[in-house]
Formats: C-alpha cells, structure tokens, sequence
C-alpha cells in the first residue's frame, strides 16, 4: 500500500474537499490494513506524518508569506506583516483537519497494537547471558519463525540512538507442538560457540508475522533490554 505523498498537502492544488478525499481514501486503506491485523508500517507512517503536519503548523511563521512594510533604524530592525492570503488560510484549515483524523487513526492503531500485546507471551529461553543485545527470537503461533537480533547504535546529528535489528535465520516448517525450548535445542544451539541469549514469543492468535508479530515482539524486547 503506498503512503501519502510527501507534498500531498499543497500538490497540484489546495481544495479543502479534493485534499479530504486524498486524505480520507488514505485513512480508509490503513484501517483496512488494521482490520486485518496488518499494523506497520502503517501506524508507524500515520505518526509520522502526525508528527510532520504538527511541526509545519508551529512553524506556521516559516511558511506564511510576509511583506517589508517599514525598517526601525533605531533597532535596525526589518518590521514585516504577515500576509494572510486565501492559499495559506486553506493549508492551515487543511492541517488542522488531517491532524484531527490522523490522530484518531493512530490510536485506532496503538489500540489493536495493545490488545494484540495481550495475547503474547514473552519469555527468555535456556541460559540467561550477560548481553543481551544481540542473540536469537523465537516467534510462534501455529507456525514458527527464528530471528537473529542485535541492538545497534545509530548516531544521527551528534545524538546516540538504539537500533534492533532483526534477520530470519530459518523459515523450516516447525511443529506446531514444538516448545521454545525444543526449537532452540535443534535450531540454535549449534550455530554459535558460546551461548546467546534467546527469547521466545508466542501468540495466541494467529497474527501477521512482518506487520504485526514481530514488531510488536521488538517493541516488547526494546523494553526488556532497556530495563537492566
């Protein structure tokens, strides 16, 4: 499903109820991703471009049109008046508008995302290491995948921040009676030297794994590692 264009707001015209249509056909299309289960990347987008619509109407001074009407030479000043000019009205109107129905999307999304948090267990699995920032997931419902992970740090603008980063190292077919313990006794033991550190998550319900499961479980491993 294709996100919003990033100039979507001021793209070939500014019409209230031709932006309306633009946005709401978007809107439309994410709760259907919802409906099925499918969370990301479509709440993360919808945030996203929260977030970009918020900083453009606080910034509202940076994009409103000014005219030179006098210099104070005293203070040698520039004294500028703000142009309200219908184009810029609209976008406004615009903005307050997409706000207010992303916003009720986004918790839309936070709320099937909670509720689907619910119904998952997470737990370690065998010995409990030292670091915790890299080893093995173990992500089951009636089928089973296993994810390698390991916690990077980006730097981004002289800030410091934790990336998870996930890669599926087996897409066997494993039963569905098979315990976290099992999987990691025939599919992990034998790949590293030392011991990793290995979690297993299961739903319940049987979920989309890349849009929903296991983002979900690298939100909830984000928190564990964080804790110590």
């Amino acid at each position: 499903m294709e996100k919003l264009d990033k100039d979507w707001l001021t793209k070939d015209n500014t019409d209230f109820e031709y932006k309306k249509y633009i946005l709401l056909d978007y809107l439309q299309r994410v709760n259907n991703q919802f409906k099925e289960n499918k969370i990301y990347p479509y709440l993360s987008d919808c945030i996203e471009e929260f977030r970009s619509l918020k900083d453009l109407l606080e910034q509202k001074d940076k994009i409103t049109p000014k005219e030179l009407t006098s210099i104070d030479f005293k203070n040698m000043e520039l004294i500028y008046t703000t142009i309200e000019d219908d184009i810029f009205v609209e976008i406004q109107k615009l903005i307050n508008y997409a706000l207010r129905r992303i916003k009720g999307t986004i918790e839309e999304g936070r709320k099937i995302c909670d509720n689907i948090e619910k119904d998952i267990t997470f737990n370690s699995v065998g010995i409990i290491t030292d670091n915790k920032d890299e080893g093995y997931l173990i992500l089951t419902t009636k089928s089973s995948i296993i994810y390698k992970y390991k916690m990077d740090s980006l730097i981004l603008e002289g800030n410091k921040y934790k990336m998870l980063k996930t890669e599926p190292i087996t897409t066997q077919n494993i039963s569905e009676f098979s315990s976290h313990e099992d999987i990691k006794q025939e599919y992990i033991n034998h790949i590293d030297d030392i011991p990793m550190m290995t979690y297993g998550a299961h739903s319940k319900k049987e979920i989309p794994f890349e849009n929903t499961f296991l983002p979900i479980v690298k939100r909830i491993l984000i928190r564990e590692i964080n804790k110590d």
